[in-house]
């Protein structure tokens, strides 16, 4: 009886697996995706763009002080 609890343990951890990496994948196209948009800007939307992010950490306190 263990060894049937111990292959379905492996089994599942072996799905787990798999699907962080499908995730870690997807994440990273999405980055490459990103980063390929962001250099076809133009300066001045760059600048904004740069701008905004780093406000970014004050956004939240903001708008829920």
């Amino acid at each position: 009886m263990t060894a049937r609890v111990s292959a379905a343990k492996s089994k599942d951890g072996a799905q787990k697996g798999k699907s962080g990496k499908v995730r870690l994948f997807v994440a990273l196209i999405i980055l490459v995706a990103v980063g390929v948009q962001y250099t076809k800007l133009d300066e001045s939307k760059q600048r904004f763009i740069m701008h905004l992010a780093k406000q970014v950490p004050y956004l939240p306190g903001r708008y829920y002080a």
